[in-house]
């Protein structure tokens, strides 16, 4: 009986203590989203409202604009009007004078509330003798759904008053603010208004986010990633993990830094960059991160041979073609555009420019396209598949381009489509019969003349090379005559005739060439050297001193933050997304201008195949391929993450965004006019044009910058002919 007692008390203790050692011994746990609901884990953040509330200069004489331009009034009295005022003001050196008649409403733009703001709290100080007040108004869309007029403090040892708000809970539903400065003028008058300082206070969970190319990364070359949290980690340790999830090698992340854009636009994380490249064994990868008790992981990757390459570039080539106009696309559209022409000229073939049903951006594509295959040649040689789809694709579109040419050697212009094509499929735009006076009309004006030349030039190149018979050189010639006789200068025609002298093995260009010599040899680095052949001047060693200065500006720049990619302006601050640049209120995503960034890299790595130039190609398609604030891949069909949707004609009639494989959108916008923050549009419906439309440029840009890096032979290999 005792034995047993003491066998059940044994039990119980042991029992007992697992279950205190289970509840004590430190555990992790796997967490491969960035967002978790513990109170614990929540952080609280202070953030400001308004750009420059002191209304105070900057160096840059364009800052008075842009100061005004924040703050709105009717200006159908002239008597209404603001200023700065560098006379009268509480700080600083200047305030914003308002002079006007009877009643003025002086308002904010919209200014949108970051997610997961619980609360504004601010002042703004006043000076005048007209009665005053200050709204804080809360808007859904046009709606205004709540308003607020602040508490005014007064001091009687100043002339300058306070208008002020407590700490305020944001509307359920609201989604920007406005701020309004009313004052009733009596008839006329002036006041000053200084110091405006409103915070929002955001309520968010810590987040934990790994970028990392979703594709994968090339032996030899440049591997890094990116670690984004919106809190700093009292101690991170990272790993590579190989196959099975075994640790392979420990990375480590630098220090952590904060991006800063322009108007001060925080983009409120903290980033931390690591560097693997020294690791070059393939295989499948995901790189796990350790922080406290939980395991963060980022998306599968590839580490191989030319990877990119192989992946990406058939991917993308697939995207043009469902541009295709004029024939069938399965599962996009039927055959469309039949009936394109002019005066009895078929217009068929080419591309729709992918925003629209217009072929204007088609002379473009060819270009790149043309020019890819031409400086990349021995390495589309070994792989019959890639290169046949690659002569598909530009006889598609050379066709189009070559029957613009008219007989005397004058340019057609363009086919574009109908105002009301964009809620139509392609086939239905028109009855795809010729001569029953409802085809498209072309364009007035030629927009695309220069790069006509250069496709051509290209596209007459390739045919001497790959021994096709074709039409092609002499539409060339007929082209560039007349161009000549008309006393026409530009880059394009200058390669077109390069590309001529050396397809006819003659002298009778070099004259008119040596007078014809464009300013930016950047945008001829193609025909430089073969120019240099025929005229043995040292034009090539102008280029590279060019891109070796050019590449240094661009390297400087991208090295200043932890995404290495080069804001759209840097002189005075760092202007990532264009808003001191772009005229227009809707700001286009920043794709297209980083993937000429590494075009320029990949021109570069030509003559000078230095780690300055690698660093700076892949950062840049880095960002495309997911290293990016997203965690998004712009490719269609590639990576793990793409965007719910595009906004392009094709989903408008019905196409389903997981078809469109191969193309890339717009990608990462600013949030506003005033926010250099990065804004992207993840929503399921009624996507944002200029974040996730696409354009066939974007995409054959991406494949002419692949092109140009991966000319260079790093591998020890032999290029493959073409069988006799």
């Amino acid at each position: 009986m005792k034995k047993l007692f003491f066998n059940n008390y044994l039990f119980l203790l042991l029992f007992v203590t697992g279950i205190v050692l289970f509840c004590v011994y430190p555990s992790f746990s796997e967490d491969t989203s960035s967002s978790t609901s513990n109170e614990d884990d929540l952080i609280w953040e202070t953030i400001p409202l308004i750009y420059n509330g002191g209304f105070e200069l900057s160096e840059k004489d364009s800052d008075v604009v842009s100061i005004l331009n924040n703050w709105k009034f009717s200006s159908e009295n002239t008597e209404n009007k603001i200023s700065l005022d560098n006379t009268t003001y509480l700080s600083g050196k200047s305030s914003l004078r308002v002079e006007g008649k009877e009643v003025l409403n002086i308002h904010t733009e919209d200014i949108p509330i970051p997610p997961g703001m619980v609360s504004v709290t601010g002042s703004i100080f006043y000076k005048g003798t007209f009665p005053s007040k200050v709204i804080i108004e809360w808007l859904k869309g046009d709606e205004t759904i709540d308003k607020k007029e602040l508490r005014l403090i007064e001091n009687a040892a100043s002339e300058w008053k306070r208008f002020m708000l407590s700490e305020t809970s944001v509307p359920s539903g609201a989604v920007a603010i406005r701020l309004q400065l009313i004052t009733e003028f009596n008839p006329t008058g002036t006041v000053w208004w200084d110091e405006a300082n409103f915070t929002g206070v955001i309520e968010q969970p810590k987040t934990v986010d790994i970028f990392v190319n979703q594709v994968g990364y090339d032996l030899l070359y440049p591997k890094t990633c990116i670690l984004a949290t919106n809190f700093k980690p009292e101690k991170i340790t990272s790993y590579l993990l190989g196959e099975s999830d075994l640790e392979v090698r420990e990375i480590y992340f630098g220090e952590p830094s904060r991006i800063i854009g322009a108007n001060k636009s925080d983009w409120g994380k903290w980033f931390y960059r690591a560097d693997f490249s020294d690791y070059n064994e393939e295989g499948n990868y995901r790189i796990m991160v350790n922080i406290g008790e939980k395991r963060y992981y980022s998306p599968y990757f590839l580490i191989g041979k030319d990877i990119l390459w192989e992946k990406t570039i058939p991917k993308v080539l697939d995207g043009i073609r469902l541009h295709r106009c004029g024939t069938k696309i399965e599962g996009i559209h039927e055959p469309c555009h039949i009936d394109d022409s002019f005066e009895g000229i078929s217009l068929k073939g080419g591309w729709h420019d992918g925003e629209t049903y217009s072929k204007t951006k088609s002379a473009l594509c060819l270009n790149l396209l043309a020019e890819s295959y031409n400086i990349c040649m021995w390495r589309l040689l070994k792989d019959k598949d890639l290169i046949s789809k690659m002569q598909e694709e530009i006889d598609w579109g050379a066709e189009y381009i070559a029957n613009r040419i008219k007989e005397d050697g004058t340019l057609l212009g363009n086919i574009i489509s109908k105002p009301e094509s964009t809620v139509k499929k392609p086939e239905e735009e028109t009855d795809n019969q010729p001569n029953t006076a409802d085809e498209r009309p072309i364009e007035q004006s030629l927009t695309d003349e220069e790069v006509v030349f250069a496709a051509m030039g290209n596209v007459s190149y390739l045919s001497s090379k790959t021994k096709m018979e074709s039409p092609y050189i002499s539409k060339t010639e007929k082209l560039t005559q007349s161009a000549l006789a008309q006393g026409k200068k530009n880059a394009g025609l200058f390669s077109a005739l390069v590309y001529l002298a050396e397809i006819k093995n003659t002298g009778n260009y070099i004259s008119t060439l040596q007078t014809y010599m464009p300013e930016n040899i950047l945008n001829i680095s193609e025909a430089i050297p073969r120019y240099d052949a025929f005229t043995y001047e040292t034009k090539t060693y102008e280029l590279v001193q060019t891109l070796k200065n050019t590449l240094q500006l661009y390297s400087e720049q991208a090295n200043q933050n932890p995404f290495g990619i080069c804001p759209m302006r840097w002189k005075s601050e760092m202007d990532f997304f264009g808003i001191t640049t772009q005229k227009d209120e809707d700001k286009m995503g920043n794709n297209l201008y980083l993937l000429q960034i590494a075009q320029l890299a990949g021109k570069a790595f030509r003559f000078i195949p230095e780690d300055t130039a690698k660093k700076l190609f892949f950062d840049h398609i880095n960002w495309i391929l997911g290293v990016n604030p997203f965690g998004i891949c712009f490719i269609e069909g590639l990576g793990t993450k793409n965007l719910p949707v595009y906004a392009h004609p094709y989903i408008k009639s019905g196409v389903d965004s997981r078809k469109l494989v191969g193309v890339i959108p717009f990608g990462i916008r600013a949030t506003s006019q005033n926010s250099d923050t990065p804004y992207l549009d993840l929503s399921s419906s009624n996507s944002d044009i200029n974040s996730a439309g696409i354009s066939i440029e974007t995409m054959a840009l991406y494949i002419n910058a692949l092109s140009h890096f991966y000319r260079v032979r790093v591998h020890a290999e032999t290029p493959t002919h073409p069988e006799s």
